[in-house]
Parts: structure tokens; sequence; C-alpha cells
């Protein structure tokens, strides 16, 4: 199958104009005010901090002020595990850092050439996909604008282990990626043609110069799932605008079976973990 290259995707980060809109759930838990280091403007709050245990609540962070508002958030069942929790606040930190950085530079640079000032947005919210035994999976969309036409969406995972007490890529339970594209390729090409056809969308010729018609699935995101609780058994590979079609299209999420073909290019040690859906 013919794969032509993909421009970068920041040639298309100033294109048509579309507002983003975000919304944010609200959390449950009591929550207390805290110095936030930006602009100046800024109030963040904080429910649940590293600290985690059993009666962990769900984390959420905002900031807001006039050159970055900032969301990251995670659920109950992720701030329960001290050592994922530290991750997630460590993740959280370095982007609120580098988010609020680019954003008070903009800022900085429209004021003075007198650009209109545009905010920065950022939220990230983590959700449970599923739990086994030894796994908890979650996914998360990332929703960034910076000024220019419209905002992006973009994806990232995590598959906490629990008997390694470690974060995990989700590709990296397989032997390698070019032997899980070969596994899932049927599956997830000719799952983005049946969501093109279902969206009314005429699917794309292997051939087209911009856009793919089928793209690596280990070059996307990859939430593993599970029906039973107990293995993984399913998982959805999510793919942002541009890669199968134009921004207009917005992404794609294709839901995959863990087949015997993928069951079987499982590394050892996961073996037991993972299994073919029947």
């Amino acid at each position: 199958m013919t794969r032509p290259s993909i421009p970068p995707r920041s040639i298309f980060l100033a294109s048509v104009a579309v507002p983003l809109l975000m919304t944010i759930a609200a959390c449950s838990a009591e929550t207390d005010q805290q110095a936030a280091q930006d602009d100046g403007a800024a109030a963040t709050k904080n429910e649940a901090g590293s600290g985690a245990s059993a009666a962990a609540k769900a984390s959420l962070v905002e900031q807001k002020g006039e050159a970055l508002e900032f969301t990251y958030s995670y659920p109950a069942v992720a701030a329960e595990i001290p050592k994922l929790a530290a991750h997630l606040d460590k993740d959280r930190e370095s982007k609120r850092a580098q988010t609020n950085s680019d954003a008070l530079d903009a800022q900085a640079d429209a004021k003075a050439n007198g650009y209109p000032v545009h905010t920065h947005i950022f939220t990230q919210k983590w959700e449970k996909v599923a739990q086994t035994p030894r796994f908890l999976s979650l996914s998360s969309d990332v929703e960034t604008y910076t000024g220019g036409a419209h905002g992006m969406v973009n994806f990232q995972a995590i598959l906490w282990d629990r008997k390694d007490d470690v974060a995990v890529n989700p590709l990296d339970i397989f032997t390698s990626a070019s032997a899980f594209d070969i596994a899932v390729e049927r599956e997830f090409c000719t799952g983005i043609v049946a969501e093109k056809k279902k969206r009314g969308i005429e699917p794309l010729e292997a051939d087209n110069e911009i856009f793919e018609a089928c793209p690596r699935a280990s070059q996307q995101t990859l939430w593993l799932g599970s029906s039973d609780g107990q293995q993984m058994d399913r998982m959805t590979i999510a793919i942002p605008a541009y890669i199968v079609g134009p921004y207009a299209e917005g992404n794609y999420r294709i839901n995959v079976p863990i087949s015997q073909a993928v069951a079987q290019v499982v590394k050892p040690q996961y073996a037991a973990d993972v299994r073919a859906k029947k």
C-alpha cells in the first residue's frame, strides 16, 4: 500500500478560522486555591495532589489569565496509584511551564507589534479506558489553541503496569512497530473506509498526494481496552486531523479488535495479559 509523505502539521496551523470550544467537566472533590506562576492574573484550582492514597480524589488543575487558559485533569483511579499520580503531576507541570512561557512570549510580541492578543488554550483530560489486574489504560485528548486560525486536537495514551509500577507506551507491548502494523492493517484500513462512508465522505485513493488512505497504525495513538476486566482484548486507534483527510473531517477513532494475528505479536512478558477477542 502506497503511503505518500504528509506535510508537517505546522503548515496547517494557520489555515481556516474555527473557534476552539472546550468544556471541562467539574470534579466533585473539595478545592483549594494556590498561586500560579504565570502572567500575574491567573488563579489555579487543584483537586488532589500527588500524595495519592486509597481515598485519593480526582485531580483538576486550572489556570486562567490573559495569556493562557490551562486545564489538566486525571481521574481518581489514577490518583490512587502514587507513582502514576506523580508521573502525571510532573507531566502537567512541564506542560504548564512550557505553554505559559510560549503564551507570554506570544503576548509580548503581539503587544510590541500592535497585533491582536490571543489567549492561548491548553486542555488535557485523562480518562480511564479499562483496567485489568495488571494494567490501567488511560486515554487523553489534548486540545490546544495558540492564536492561529483554529485549534488542534491530538491524543495521548498511558498503559500503567501495576506489576512493574511503571508507565508503558501501549505500542511497546508488541514485538515491534512493523509487526503490529502488519497484524492490524486489514481491520484498521477497512475501519477507516467504513467510518468515512458513515460520515458521507468518499474514501481516498491510495495514491493521494496530500492525505493517506491508510496510515501506519503504529504512528497513531493506541488505546487498549478490555471487555472482561481481566485481559486486554480490544483497542481504539486515534487519528488526528490532516492524516487521512482535511481539517474539516476532524479526527478519527477506529475501533479494532485484538485478533489472533495481533495477539501473536504481543511480547512474551505480556502474553498472559492480552488475548484475542472471541
